[in-house]
């Protein structure tokens, strides 16, 4: 059960967050970081809280398209230096079960754990993270990427349960 503590994402991550924003507003995009006091030019190693970073998603746009759009894009820059993606193409399970050791790159708290694998897929549950639901979005982005990069076809992530203590994605390939 999550104790309350905010869920934080490291300086890196908002540093592609504020690329992500320039990309779709253009000029006067910094503009959208002033109104939850978040610097548009963090420091990478810092944490900074994800509820501050949602005001920005709201900026652009309703619902959860971007933020899953949003996980696509870091997994698809984090990928590009992870060479051990082209070694495992064939073992997209030993991605999602080794996705703890990302998860704690970029958040603060939390642990994955895999409730249910098999030949083409598995259910992942977050525990212990204080996610805001729309960030679930983000991670099921995140994941459909890193095993299109690892190989897979057709890769999907589904958000089949997305509470702040418990969160359930079904990765499938």
């Amino acid at each position: 059960m999550s104790d309350g503590e905010p869920l934080k994402i490291r300086g890196f991550e908002v540093a592609n967050l504020a690329e992500f924003v320039r990309s779709r507003v253009g000029e006067g995009w910094e503009d959208i970081f002033q109104d939850p006091g978040v610097s548009a030019k963090p420091k990478p190693t810092e944490w900074y809280p994800v509820e501050a970073l949602s005001a920005i998603f709201s900026a652009l746009g309703p619902g959860t398209k971007l933020y899953r759009e949003f996980g696509r894009l870091t997994a698809r820059k984090v990928g590009s230096g992870l060479r051990i993606l082209r070694f495992v193409s064939n073992l997209p399970l030993y991605l999602v079960k080794n996705a703890n050791v990302v998860w704690r790159y970029y958040f603060s708290r939390g642990k994955l754990e895999i409730l249910e694998s098999g030949d083409d897929f598995a259910l992942v549950a977050f525990r212990d993270c204080n996610i805001p639901e729309p960030w679930v979005e983000e991670v099921a982005g995140w994941i459909e990427s890193a095993l299109d990069m690892g190989g897979s076809r057709n890769a999907r992530a589904e958000v089949l349960s997305a509470k702040p203590d418990e969160a359930i994605i079904r990765a499938s390939w």
